[in-house]
């Protein structure tokens, strides 16, 4: 993980002080991952923020990374970001107004800088309900998407893993942006794609069961 800008660790900051006001322990983990969600310009998830930061905490559990980013949803801090036909969860630090725009085909996800509207009081005008938090998320087919041309069926390996009795560690959709990251000499994980997510995801996958393994 990179270093953190100065406005970064005030945010950091900010959010560690009304932890604290509110009784919540503040844990070197609690600050990593939140200094994770911070600094990151992607939306990760839970495993890859648990394999980037395992380096720095190898006691560490994936559990331990899912609760400490539970409290940080509780209060409003982080959003969930829920895309289609893909069951890992992605999240975003909620540190500024912005529309979190998703592609309904790969999933890639965009930041909108754009002032969104309040409609809490509306909601509980109409609603009765005690609105506690609001999340607003668009949906719609990228460029690349709206281009894509799907070339082989879906779900033969997940079916071969059932026959097997063998674990499934997801699926890898082409991506356009692998050509472009291997001829600039990256790794294509390292890019906001659903392609380079379900790859981090398997990747700690991977990690934790060779570690119950070895337990």
């Amino acid at each position: 993980m990179n270093a953190l800008h100065r406005h970064e660790e005030e945010r950091v900051e900010e959010v560690l002080q009304n932890l604290r006001a509110k009784g919540i322990r503040i844990t070197d983990t609690r600050r990593a991952v939140l200094s994770y969600l911070v600094a990151s310009h992607e939306h990760p998830s839970a495993e890859k923020i648990y394999r980037d930061l395992l380096p720095q905490f190898p006691s560490m559990s994936l559990a331990t990374v899912y609760n400490n980013i539970k409290v940080l949803i509780d209060e409003g801090v982080v959003s969930e970001i829920k895309v289609r036909n893909d069951t890992t969860t992605y999240f975003d630090f909620m540190g500024h107004d912005h529309l979190n725009v998703v592609c309904e085909k790969c999933g890639r996800i965009a930041d909108v800088d754009i002032e969104v509207p309040d409609l809490r009081e509306e909601a509980a005008s109409q609603s009765g309900y005690q609105i506690t938090k609001t999340q607003m998320t668009v949906y719609g087919i990228c460029p690349d998407c709206q281009k894509e041309v799907n070339i082989f069926k879906k779900g033969g390996a997940e079916k071969m893993a059932q026959e097997k009795k063998t674990d499934f560690l997801g699926s890898i959709p082409l991506d356009g942006n692998i050509v472009e990251s291997s001829d600039n000499g990256l790794p294509f994980i390292s890019n906001d794609s659903l392609a380079s997510r379900r790859m981090n995801d398997i990747i700690a996958k991977v990690i934790e069961k060779t570690e119950n393994e070895n337990k």
